[in-house]
């Protein structure tokens, strides 16, 4: 699972920021898809390591970067093994409380690490990232947990209670999904339950991004790095979101 947020400045240089992550996301499932059985369990920093160096080095793209959250689960284990550049990110909420959320990473204020293709006539003033740099992490998943992977518009959007009240209303039963991952007794579902949650996680955060008097994630965090702002972030929106039940 993954999800990757384009860097909006790109378009300042005549560039479309979402080449790049388009670019990076298929090249990482190109590489997931090609591995044998014996080979799937790939740690996701060196998926994210590979996918970057093939996308570079083919010139699949001229030029971008991007965030970018990878996960991926350990049949033998049991555990969700992820890797976070920048301020993507993802959590896992169980019995509708957040038990774990990535930190997010910036070189300043609203800066996120970021993986990419810099012309070198950009190089000395680009905020690159490397797959090395990554907050890497690994949580064991019980049944009925959910992880959610979002792009900072979510994360900076809404609060953890926000989340977590979304999936004690909206996170039911996943009947009528088909399977998406079938490892040992745990299984991830994609179907009823998680669409509703995304779909309401989405708009929640796109109702806040457009209140001028909130104050939210976004603003709070400007605080600290003093600047005054107020309301919401407009941003892009996206997330994924996995159930974990019983097989």
């Amino acid at each position: 699972m993954g999800v990757a947020d384009g860097v909006g400045g790109w378009r300042d240089s005549g560039v479309d920021p979402s080449i790049f992550p388009w670019a990076l996301m298929n090249t990482c499932t190109s590489i997931i898809s090609s591995l044998s059985k014996k080979e799937s369990i790939f740690m996701p920093v060196n998926l994210l390591d590979l996918a970057l160096k093939k996308v570079t080095f083919q010139k699949i793209v001229k030029a971008g970067s991007s965030t970018v959250c990878l996960a991926l689960f350990d049949r033998a284990k049991r555990l969700l093994h992820g890797a976070n550049i920048g301020d993507s990110g993802l959590c896992v909420v169980r019995k509708n409380k957040m038990i774990f959320k990535t930190s997010g990473q910036q070189h300043y204020f609203n800066a996120p690490f970021q993986v990419g293709v810099v012309p070198p006539n950009l190089l000395q003033e680009s905020l690159l990232n490397s797959a090395k740099d990554s907050e890497i992490f690994e949580i064991p998943l019980e049944k009925d947990d959910f992880v959610i992977l979002a792009t900072d518009g979510i994360f900076d959007n809404l609060f953890d209670h926000e989340v977590e009240e979304c999936i004690k209303k909206h996170g039911g039963e996943a009947s009528g999904s088909y399977i998406l991952f079938n490892y040992c007794a745990l299984t991830f579902y994609i179907g009823v339950s998680t669409t509703v949650v995304a779909v309401e996680l989405i708009r929640l955060a796109a109702k806040h991004a457009l209140d001028a008097r909130r104050d939210g994630p976004f603003s709070k965090s400007a605080r600290q790095y003093g600047y005054n702002m107020k309301g919401g972030k407009v941003d892009d929106l996206c997330t994924v979101v996995a159930h974990v039940t019983t097989g």
